[in-house]
């Protein structure tokens, strides 16, 4: 079985309340990886995130079978009909399948696959 990881970095301390945790450190919320289900690193409305620990629920969805972008459509879809809230997320299943979703107008992301790098807007 290969390994899966994931990384997420914060969007930094600009403008953030003094003593703010975000989502990004927070594991379920901002980055999930587990070998089994996938690994997911999220970006967006922070507070949402962590209210429906949204790495960790895309992650499950394709533990069950789930392809990796629909289960970030499906978790975006939350973020937004439950709490009104963006964001987006990128995904690896355990297949190693990429995918992505967003509710925003943008979002950088970039993976590197045998050699070959992706990287969007």
């Amino acid at each position: 079985m290969s390994r899966i990881v994931a990384g997420t970095s914060t969007g930094g301390y600009t403008g953030k309340r003094p003593g703010r945790v975000g989502d990004s450190a927070l594991i379920g919320s901002g980055t999930y990886a587990d070998s089994r289900l996938g690994g997911v690193s999220t970006t967006g409305h922070g507070e949402g995130m962590i209210r429906i620990c949204a790495a960790r629920l895309a992650a499950f969805e394709m533990g069950v079978g789930q392809r990796a972008d629909e289960a970030l459509r499906r978790m975006i879809e939350r973020l937004r009909d439950k709490l009104g809230v963006t964001g987006g997320a990128i995904a690896v299943d355990r297949g190693g399948r990429f995918g992505l979703a967003r509710s925003t107008e943008t979002m950088s992301w970039a993976m590197v696959t045998g050699g070959s790098e992706l990287a969007g807007i």
